[in-house]
């Protein structure tokens, strides 16, 4: 696979919540950032409430939950403005900050 349609490809399978293709391609995905803002990994999986990649990629993969984008969006402030309860339970469970700002003060 080429180098450059690796990371789309990592990007894409957290998109569709298929976990058992990404554990075969994540292994330095860890640090990699995506579109204008830089969101990870992370963003993306609590964005569309994939709860199962997100838990992977916190607990497996060791990630920084409070990775922020260029907005100073972290994955609990995804997953909250979408609606996913699940998301946004694992990552209070897991320590996640609750007065993090993003732009726009919320």
């Amino acid at each position: 696979m080429a180098e450059q349609a690796r990371p789309r490809r990592l990007l894409r399978l957290v998109q569709e919540g298929n976990l058992d293709v990404l554990l075969e391609d994540i292994p330095e995905a860890g640090s990699w950032r995506w579109g204008r803002l830089g969101d990870s990994l992370l963003h993306h999986a609590a964005r569309l409430g994939h709860r199962h990649v997100l838990e992977f990629l916190l607990q497996d993969m060791g990630m920084d939950m409070e990775v922020a984008n260029g907005d100073y969006k972290r994955p609990i402030h995804e997953a909250a403005s979408m609606g996913h309860q699940e998301c946004v339970a694992l990552l209070l469970e897991r320590g996640a900050s609750v007065d993090c700002l993003k732009k726009g003060d919320w």
